[in-house]
């Protein structure tokens, strides 16, 4: 038997440098998390005027919009990516040819897509781009198209398809669920038990599969 002793969790990640490599600087209250939970981890924001922004860098956050050379990258150990997938990565070398642990983010992004997804449909139900078109043109002229807001018609002659039911498709089916549709998922593949059609990845709390 061999006894290997293992160095002390570093649970204030002391000696740690986190470069933020997105231009959006992270909200202050996020900040605040993050210094309350690892108060040693130094937080950096990408400064492009600098000689090697990546020196002594061992975490990133960030897309792959900002990725470093191999030899720039020589201290980091992981790069938290803010994209659902890191398919555009393969072929680069600080992803096929490093060590390098690479996150993704996906299933925090259902919020904000579904957002888009009924802000866009309730605005061609509705007709605004056609009236934001005329009120910039100084006319007042109703729509030839009368706009779709029954719920009834939404429920009984309309019901909504989703195409792909991941974690976005979800959370687009609790927003239409919420506003009276009737939804039907379409996946890739049948899902014929109600176990199979569970979503075990991660979803932000209380979001998510309306069940």
């Amino acid at each position: 038997m061999t006894l290997v002793q293992l160095s002390p969790p570093n649970k204030t990640l002391k000696g740690h440098k986190l470069l933020l490599t997105d231009p959006r600087a992270l909200p202050k209250d996020a900040l605040e998390r993050l210094h309350a939970s690892f108060p040693d981890l130094h937080v950096q924001p990408f400064d492009a005027d600098a000689t090697n922004p990546w020196d002594d860098v061992t975490l990133a956050l960030g897309s792959s919009s900002r990725l470093p050379s191999i030899d720039e990258a020589g201290r980091l150990e992981l790069f938290q990516l803010t994209m659902a997938g890191a398919d555009g990565l393969i072929g680069k070398p600080i992803f096929d040819d490093t060590k390098i642990s690479f996150c993704t983010a996906n299933g925090v992004h259902g919020p904000q897509i579904s957002e888009w997804v009924v802000g866009t449909f309730l605005a061609f139900q509705h007709q605004l781009p056609e009236y934001l078109q005329n009120q910039q043109q100084g006319r007042w002229k109703p729509s030839k198209t009368p706009a779709d807001d029954s719920v009834g018609q939404r429920v009984l002659s309309l019901p909504r398809g989703i195409l792909g039911y991941g974690s976005v498709g979800r959370q687009v089916a609790r927003v239409c669920k919420a506003m009276g549709m009737s939804v039907h998922a379409y996946t890739l593949h049948p899902r014929r038990t109600p176990s199979a059609r569970r979503d075990d990845s991660y979803a932000p709390p209380g979001l998510g599969d309306p069940g």
